[in-house]
């Protein structure tokens, strides 16, 4: 998507605009609904601030409940005053249905708002000055700029990276708030194997650091870096980066090699995170399956997925991982480019906590929705990327 930033065209797409004008700003109000209206309102109050949301009213609120939306039961909403309600759903009969209740409530007429807009989009690519770009387009252009299986390899991005079932009381964040930090499974005090390989460090040693104070030994990995920002004693670096090959390429070296060099050719129960720029794909197509076994958990940053359709290695690769690993949580990374497409987000990359088959049961979840109360956005001053229900998707 980078270079795209004269493309700009126009095409009719409903999209609904959240009723400014009736809603003063840094107002507080109540939405009712969480559907594709609902989600839209919200999604833009977060990102302009207009006015601050109590709460969202949706007779589906258990979907959410491993969420940070805050999201209540019809039943369990009371009246309160100077709150307005903004009901949004499309449903003209229903809004009606949802408009006697909120009177039943001891809501006014006044308070309730039903009036919703729906305006052309205007498609325009947005690049930004950290080189991101972001595209709202019709499924046409995006077959256009990325080739006609865009979708299709999707699909299967959304089969491989199924969510898995697992309350978020069980998560943990680990390393620092933004870009760096990974949500892991939270059981890294009970193993007794502590040791832990990461690769991609740059600046960056919050994880490897939240890792040593769980009582694990860090390998650090990065060729591109002279030295690590610190030291303590947990750490051992080394100025070498991980082979996308199944050989040694100058600095670079393969999984099976450092674990041989380190004594750990038939350790178990490890951990590994990897933020490698795309190079993760070429590791993970030319490591055996039984070295990754090794490990029970790996939080891994995944790049270039719009480029899928002129790589077949992105495909292979996660297809590889799901045989082995079950992923508990997806985040969306914002530093990346973004395109929308009907108000669905397909980011270039995202981050991923993967658990292993043979040490955890997992099983598919129901209801999933992203992001979760422990995520951050990776660059803090943008939006966090919405992803929903990701397990609905296909």
């Amino acid at each position: 998507m980078k270079g795209k930033s004269d493309v700009e065209t126009k095409y009719e797409q409903t999209f609904y605009l959240f009723p400014y004008e009736q809603v003063d700003k840094d107002a507080t109000v109540i939405i009712y609904g969480f559907g594709k209206v609902g989600k839209l309102y919200y999604q833009q109050i977060l990102q302009n601030g207009y006015c601050k949301v109590q709460s969202i009213v949706d007779k589906n609120a258990s979907v959410f409940d491993n969420s940070y939306f805050p999201v209540i039961l019809p039943e369990e909403l009371d009246y309160e005053e100077n709150i307005k309600v903004v009901v949004s759903v499309a449903n003209a009969q229903e809004q009606l249905h949802i408009s006697d209740f909120l009177e039943k409530k001891g809501f006014s007429r006044e308070d309730i708002i039903c009036t919703h807009y729906t305006v052309p989009f205007l498609v325009k690519v947005t690049n930004h000055s950290c080189g991101t770009s972001i595209m709202h387009a019709s499924r046409e252009e995006v077959n256009e700029l990325y080739g006609p299986i865009f979708f299709e390899k999707w699909s299967k991005i959304y089969r491989y990276l199924r969510i898995n079932d697992w309350p978020e009381s069980k998560l943990v964040r680990v390393g620092q708030n933004n870009d760096g930090g990974y949500i892991m499974y939270d059981d890294l005090a009970e193993k007794e194997s502590k040791v832990a390989y990461s690769f991609g460090i740059s600046t960056d040693v919050s994880w490897d650091n939240d890792m040593a104070d769980n009582g694990y030994d860090i390998y650090m990995y990065d060729h591109t870096i002279d030295a690590l920002p610190y030291e303590r004693k947990e750490f051992h670096y080394f100025k070498k980066g991980i082979s996308d090959s199944n050989s040694p390429i100058g600095d670079l070296d393969t999984l099976s090699n450092l674990l041989d060099k380190n004594g750990h050719s038939e350790k178990k129960n490890m951990i590994l995170k990897m933020d490698v720029e795309g190079a993760e794909y070429g590791f993970i197509l030319n490591t055996d399956a039984e070295l990754l076994n090794r490990f029970d958990q790996i939080v891994m940053e995944i790049h270039n997925l719009h480029q899928m359709t002129k790589d077949d290695a992105i495909e292979k690769a996660l297809k590889k991982l799901s045989l082995i690993f079950g992923t508990v949580h997806i985040h969306a990374n914002n530093y990346g480019d973004l395109v929308y497409v009907d108000d669905v987000p397909y980011p270039d990359t995202v981050e991923i906590t993967l658990l292993n088959r043979k040490r955890y049961e997992l099983k598919e979840s129901k209801e999933v929705c992203l992001p979760i109360s422990l995520d951050m956005p990776c660059r803090p001053f943008d939006d966090e990327i919405v992803l929903g229900d990701w397990n609905s998707r296909e």
